[in-house]
């Protein structure tokens, strides 16, 4: 089995970086890649599995990680984001061609670990029904992208702020994936 924790942004069409939403100092990519490096690392030392991180050098523009992650054909790819406002708590997005449950077994386990609000699994679509979220629409993997809580949420970024924080978002996102896959 072969997962890949993914980091949204990065990387724009011209090259030049791309922070994802900015909230006063903190950036969405660089929250993204600390709780995605506490959820690789936990899968790493718990499990024996493969595991392979995408776009934590902020190296690879969307259509890009689209493109590897056709090419080595993960049977599992978390892509990790934030959200600026709209809302509080984890929630998590996945193809409207998926009946999965790994987004719900996320979401459990993150608030669980950190009280965050549980805002569920969702599903966006165009005006045609196709998924709106290119890496999930164009992408042959199963994949969930999880937003680790709302930046403008007071709760959410004590938790998000913190290195215990991180830490715990991402050690909770690998228990998800692991209860899903039937590791524990």
């Amino acid at each position: 089995m072969s997962i890949c924790i993914s980091i949204g942004h990065g990387k724009t069409t011209s090259g030049a970086y791309d922070p994802g939403y900015v909230l006063n100092s903190f950036y969405e990519h660089e929250l993204a890649k600390k709780i995605g490096l506490f959820a690789y690392e936990y899968l790493k030392e718990n499990f024996d599995l493969e595991c392979e991180t995408l776009n934590f050098d902020s190296e690879l523009f969307l259509t890009d990680r689209i493109k590897k992650i056709n090419q080595e054909k993960y049977d599992l790819v978390v892509e990790i984001h934030l959200n600026l406002s709209g809302g509080e708590g984890v929630e998590a997005y996945r193809s409207v061609r998926s009946n999965t449950s790994l987004g719900e077994v996320i979401c459990n386990e993150v608030s669980r670990a950190t009280g965050m609000k549980n805002g569920g699994v969702k599903e966006k679509t165009t005006n045609s029904g196709c998924d709106f979220h290119s890496i999930i629409r164009e992408t042959n993997s199963e994949v969930v992208i999880v937003t680790c809580g709302f930046m403008n949420s007071l709760y959410d970024m004590n938790v998000l702020s913190t290195t215990l924080g991180q830490k715990e978002i991402g050690s909770a996102i690998a228990k998800g994936i692991a209860i899903y896959k039937k590791l524990i």
